[in-house]
């Protein structure tokens, strides 16, 4: 079986409907509310999408969950 994002970065590559899941989760886990969490979870990942990755996924969601 191939792998579906064939690249010589060794990068971790994740489906973006289950990157946003994961999110989404991890801000509801810390008690933000669900519509909070989905609107700030699809922001990040559509900032990844974009090729932002300063304000993606990445390197915004551990400083956002520990506030």
């Amino acid at each position: 079986m191939s792998h579906p994002f064939p690249s010589s970065d060794p990068t971790p590559r994740y489906a973006p409907h289950a990157l946003r899941g994961f999110a989404e989760a991890c801000f509801r886990a810390v008690g933000v509310p669900a519509d909070d969490a989905a609107i700030t979870a699809d922001n990040l990942v559509e900032a990844n999408l974009a090729g932002v990755d300063t304000h993606g996924v990445t390197r915004v969601l551990i400083p956002y969950i520990r506030r």
